[in-house]
């Protein structure tokens, strides 16, 4: 299960940010900041693949506990110096796209090779999508109940 989970987050972290060298139309070496609040040794094994399959592009890595992380983000955004590609909870993006803190990625999805929002489950895509815009890819979905207790 955890290989499985590995490998679905390594392939969406190459594919957003192979977007992310699309749209700088990069061909030198770049180094991107990348800004998450964590499983580090997860992140750090993410973070080594790519590099690998990616010897042009370093990861700067920001790891931020997550009682901290959207604050962080926030501030960094409003002084012009937020990371290249940061994680962001589902019931913050809103915020952060109404806020203009996100920009549309259309143009990234269209102009990346074998890029499909198919790959995606509709019921996540739609926490990162705005007036027919998409602001994010998912990373993951992790749906919250309600619980009647009845004892």
């Amino acid at each position: 299960m955890m290989q499985t989970s590995v490998r679905v987050r390594l392939v969406t972290a190459i594919v957003f940010l192979s977007a992310f060298l699309v749209l700088n139309g990069t061909a030198g070496a770049l180094t991107l900041q990348w800004s998450t609040w964590g499983p580090e040794a997860i992140d750090r094994k993410l973070i080594a693949a790519f590099e690998q399959l990616h010897p042009e592009i370093k990861i700067d890595y920001i790891q931020t506990p997550h009682s901290q992380y959207h604050q962080r983000i926030k501030v960094l955004t409003a002084g012009g110096v937020a990371p290249d590609v940061y994680l962001v909870d589902g019931y913050y993006s809103a915020e952060f796209i109404v806020a203009g803190m996100i920009r549309p990625i259309d143009d990234l999805i269209a102009r990346t090779p074998g890029m499909t929002m198919d790959a995606y489950f509709p019921v996540a895509l739609r926490d990162v999508q705005y007036r027919g815009k998409t602001y994010g890819l998912p990373w993951g979905s992790a749906p919250r109940y309600y619980m009647y207790n009845h004892v």
